[in-house]
């Protein structure tokens, strides 16, 4: 639904502009008369403009100008006019501050833009001291629009004066386009008709125009035309999801189109429940700080540690919660931007592309992640080895040290899949390349050979940075410049950086044969050791020893030396507890004012990279350096790692032929299409375990369900009830992998009696789990579900969910609720309303009516896992691999509801097949479970599993009264009844995963 809004007074405001327009035509002394200038004596004259401000600038701000030279007195050449004395401005009060500049900006910079400046201290709400005076900006108006065939189009034209121009001058005439796209998804998009403004490309976002609009969507979108804004508004509970039109309270601008600062904002409730906008490990938790805070996106190489800074990915998308019902919103735009959020709105401040909306209308949590994948592209379906537990460590000396470590694994008598080598294995830690002294090829190809004999995996860790050395010393170089697919710097050699390797240069994945490149050193690699995946790091691009480009002799990395590593670890210790505050009171700007020509390495705006407005090309790439096609890295940074990542799960697939692992630390917008993700260099800290579940449960929002943390803190020494806690908590992380830097102590589960007893505990439990982790993936890649899951995603109703982020649920039957605090042997969680069992005893436990908060007491070795009623879990008697765990029998565990019913389903393939899922090779079994039966449906059977595997056992709970007998078909099984829990036995039926079959009692 399309319409249109006018403004009341609209029409009397187009009226002045345009008189005001033809007198200024006429004469100029009318504009100084009009403006009372030469009323103002030299004394009275207050500067109306900034340091270097042109006479057009100045008059374009509505300001008077006169030239006095010489001028011993400086007296400023722009000044306001005697009826519009700085003075005489309406300053918002307290409650409707919109931020008028950038963090850090002082007074003067304020007021030379003609905005207000009142400094709050203390200050825990976050105002900001500089803000916009009434009336704001009011932007543009609409002077056409026209419906299109599948949805509008029109023209905007800048009012009359335009914004201030700190940030360059405003686009006189911008294009507006809005597709009606699906039911549930529109498209809004605003941007220059005159020029070709960088836009992320098909590429990388492969998706076209819509042509036909939706048949029956559940959104209007309605404008209004002077000043222009829009909303989208649901039509099943009239609720306005955006809308971006200025109000006459003053608390937004209107639009803001310049080359290098876009700035839109759209009105909230005042205590909107937001989720998204990643990635930072966000101190405030899963909802996000709405008490103007400032979320930056710019990927960027710094530890994951660090709260509150932009962290290695960019995902410019969140979710609002408004009573029980959830819409989502997608910026899709690959520039450096902040997104400030204030009671009452949100404001985007972007320094590049375009202004390219999606909004999905969901109306639930689940919809709106559905809606979103739909359009990004639905996740990666992983292996089904990467579900067993990994271990690894930057450090591991030499292959005999890692043998090691797999043979205590198996003493130890704890699970593990697969085990990782960091840089260690390099020869100086150049890609593609093995220590011929530490891990010499011929010994590495034997331990490979052996995991896979045992069932187990190797991932290596491959960079993208590829060391400069003279020809022929190093091939994988050698042929990255014969080839050209190198980034080039602004004069078209190959960018020198500085990573582990030394000086470095970077493959450019926009180059057509980049690709190619890349897919050859990789089956290059696979010829010498039979690896199993890539792990695919540093990939922001990180540039981690130099700010840009640096000479040799400028490029000096750290040895592989405990205390130099621990001198790194202490600077960042320091750097931590010393994060800036949010609104220093003078901070210098870097580059005050705008260039005539766009400056990308120090653009007019300053987005608050790291926290601290660091510089863009802070440990990475200078912003001018070149991609292929002429795009430069000011546009294109944020997209490397998702190029890098379908470079590399392409090649995997093609070289093996087999289902791919790929594991990514930077991200972008449709990376879970190619790629998984760890969460990057956390801490062996308490808070850190804390952050490891929003960071999950985000990432989950995102569309990359397979992510994981460092489990026991990569930085620092974990101590043996941390980690004991820790690994109660990632057993049940999607990519489950212990992992820390080199220096700190070793944190293999088998290294304290305590935590080994632990985690054969926990990983035992994960390991059973897995056919059910499995089959919530298959509905992740097929569906777009999310597999954890905060709990407001299956209680959207219950307000008391939203802000709950110290539990978490595995798909929509296991609710988690761990111990997160150091020397606590009890915690508290929510239960929503709904029927609950303990996994341990399967003793019911139901909620209240509106939902209850419990105490449970947690001893050191136990996590409290809930089933809910409601849910059927299939399940298999585990080994100390997935590969052993196969072969055991299956199991289900099925919890009756209040109405006393149950549902559920199980996938299984061979768990390598690229196409099993596209190919039908799999075998789908649905279950469902009464008072008085079981039934387990085979929907389809296209994957013949071992024929030794059987169902052997199917535990009810809540079943109310005890059987008299258990019928499989029409005969009599085994079964035991304690306390509502009914267990029965199958061996003798030699029921086959390709069977159904189905139980009664009486």
């Amino acid at each position: 639904m399309l319409s249109r809004k006018q403004n009341q007074h609209a029409g009397w405001r187009w009226i002045v502009v345009v008189a005001a327009a033809a007198l200024l035509l006429c004469v100029s002394t009318t504009r100084a008369q009009l403006l009372q200038c030469d009323d103002v004596s030299n004394s009275a004259k207050k500067n109306c403009g900034y340091d270097g401000i042109s006479q057009d600038e100045c008059l374009d701000k509505g300001c008077c100008w006169d030239v006095i030279n010489p001028d011993p007195k400086q007296i400023p050449w722009c000044y306001y006019g005697r009826d519009a004395q700085p003075g005489t401005v309406t300053c918002s009060p307290l409650k409707l501050r919109n931020n008028c500049g950038f963090i850090g900006m002082n007074q003067s910079q304020c007021e030379q833009v003609g905005c207000c400046w009142s400094e709050v201290s203390p200050n825990p709400n976050n105002l900001p001291w500089c803000f916009y005076a009434q009336p704001q900006v009011q932007g543009y108006s609409v002077s056409s629009m026209t419906k299109t065939a599948s949805g509008l189009s029109g023209v905007l034209q800048l009012l009359d004066g335009g914004t201030p121009n700190l940030f360059g001058p405003d686009l006189p005439t911008l294009r507006l386009d809005v597709w009606m796209e699906t039911n549930d998804r529109v498209r809004v998009r605003v941007s220059d008709p005159t020029l070709q403004r960088w836009q992320v490309p098909s590429e990388v976002f492969p998706h076209t125009d819509a042509t036909t609009a939706a048949s029956s969507p559940a959104y209007a979108f309605s404008y209004t035309e002077n000043p222009f804004g829009f909303a989208v508004q649901r039509l099943s509970d009239n609720s306005v999801l955006f809308n971006t039109t200025p109000s006459s309270s003053g608390l937004f601008n209107g639009l803001v189109f310049k080359d290098q600062f876009l700035e839109i904002s759209s009105s909230m409730p005042q205590n909107a429940t937001v989720y998204g906008l990643g990635e930072s490990t966000m101190s405030a938790g899963l909802k996000l700080d709405t008490n103007f805070y400032t979320y930056t996106l710019w990927n960027r190489d710094t530890a994951a540690a660090a709260a509150d800074q932009n962290l290695y990915g960019s995902h410019p998308f969140y979710m609002e919660m408004r009573d029980g019902a959830m819409h989502g919103v997608l910026l899709m735009n690959s520039n450096g931007m902040d997104v400030v959020l204030q009671p009452g709105g949100i404001t985007y401040r972007v320094i590049g592309g375009l202004l390219d909306f999606y909004f999905f209308t969901g109306p639930s949590p689940a919809d709106v992640v559905q809606q979103y994948q739909e359009l990004i592209g639905l996740p990666r379906f992983p292996p089904y080895w990467s579900f067993g537990f990994h271990q690894s460590k930057y450090g591991y000396p030499n292959v005999g040290y890692v043998e090691e470590v797999v043979a205590n694994y198996s003493a130890a008598g704890i699970p593990l899949d697969t085990i990782w080598s960091d840089i260690d294995y390099m020869d100086q830690h150049l890609d593609f390349t093995f220590d011929p002294v530490n891990y010499p090829v011929a010994e590495m190809k034997s331990f490979a050979d052996q995991l896979h004999q045992n069932g187990q995996q190797y991932v290596v860790i491959v960079d993208p940075g590829i060391g400069i050395r003279s020809p022929g010393e190093y091939p994988s170089y050698d042929r990255l410049i014969s080839t050209g697919t190198y980034i080039q710097d602004q004069n078209g050699n190959p960018f020198q950086g500085c990573v582990w390797p030394g000086p470095t240069s970077f493959p450019d994945f926009w180059h057509p044969n980049a690709t190619a490149y890349w897919e050859n050193e990789i089956s290059l690699f696979l010829q010498q050791v039979p690896f199993d995946g890539l792990w695919i790091d540093m990939n922001e691009i990180s540039n981690a020893f130099c700010t840009g480009e640096c000479s040799t002799s400028q490029c000096n990395p750290p040895p592989d030396s405990i205390s130099e590593l621990q001198q790194i670890a202490d600077e960042w210790h320091s750097e931590r507890n010393a994060l800036p505050s949010s609104h220093p009171s003078s901070v210098s700007r870097r580059g005050f004012g705008y260039a005539a020509v766009p400056n990308y390495t120090d653009p007019p705006y300053p987005i608050n990279n790291g926290g601290n407005q660091d510089p863009l090309n802070v440990k990475t790439l200078d912003m001018d350096d070149q991609h292929y096609g002429g795009i430069i890295e000011y546009n294109a940074h944020n997209l490397y790692s998702l190029l890098e990542a379908k470079a590399t799960m392409s090649a995997l697939e093609k070289i093996t032929n087999k289902r791919p692992f790929v594991l990514t630390r930077s991200s972008f917008v449709g990376s879970g299409n190619h790629t998984f993700h760890w969460t990057g260099d956390n801490a062996s800290q308490w808070s850190d375990l804390y952050w490891s579940i929003v960071q999950m449960l985000n990432f989950q929002f995102f569309g990359i369900p397979m992510v994981g943390a460092d489990i026991c803190g990569f930085l620092d020494d974990t101590t043996v009830e941390l980690c004991s806690r820790w690994i109660e908590v990632g057993a049940f992380y999607p990519f489950s992998r212990d992992h820390s830097t080199l220096g700190s102590a070793n944190q293999e589960l088998y290294r304290s009696d305590q935590v080994a007893a632990i985690s054969r505990k926990v990983l035992s439990t994960r390991y059973s789990l897995v056919p059910y982790y499995y089959s919530l993936f298959f509905n992740a890649t097929t569906l777009g579900k999310t597999v954890m899951r905060p709990l407001f995603f299956e209680f959207p109703q219950d307000s008391n969910t939203y802000g709950v982020d110290r539990q978490f649920m595995l798909g929509s039957a296991l609710l988690f609720t761990p111990v997160l605090d150091q020397g606590a042997t009890s915690v508290t969680g929510y239960f929503p309303a709904e029927m609950w069992y303990d996994w341990y005893t399967g003793a019911p436990f139901a909620s209240s009516s509106t939902g209850s908060t419990v105490t449970l007491q947690t001893p050191i070795d136990q996590i409290n896992i809930h089933v809910r009623g409601g849910s059927v879990i299939p399940m298999q008697l585990p080994g100390m691999t997935l590969a052993a765990s196969r072969k055991n029998n299956l199991r289900v565990l099925a919890a009756l509801d209040a109405s006393g019913s149950a549902m559920g389903d199980m996938y299984m393939d061979d768990g390598v097949a690229i196409d099993a899922i596209s190919g039908n090779k799999y075998t789908y079994v649905r279950f469902m479970a009464g008072k008085n039966y079981f039934k387990a449906t085979v929907v389809l059977n296209d994957y013949e599993y071992p024929t030794s595997v059987v169902w052997d056992q199917v535990t009810v709970l809540g079943v109310s009264t005890t059987p008299n007998q258990v019928n499989c078909g029409s005969s009599s099984v085994p079964f035991q009844y304690n306390a509502g829990n009914l267990t029965v036995t199958l061996d003798s039926q030699a029921l086959s995963l390709t069977s159904s079959f189905a139980l009664s009692w009486q």
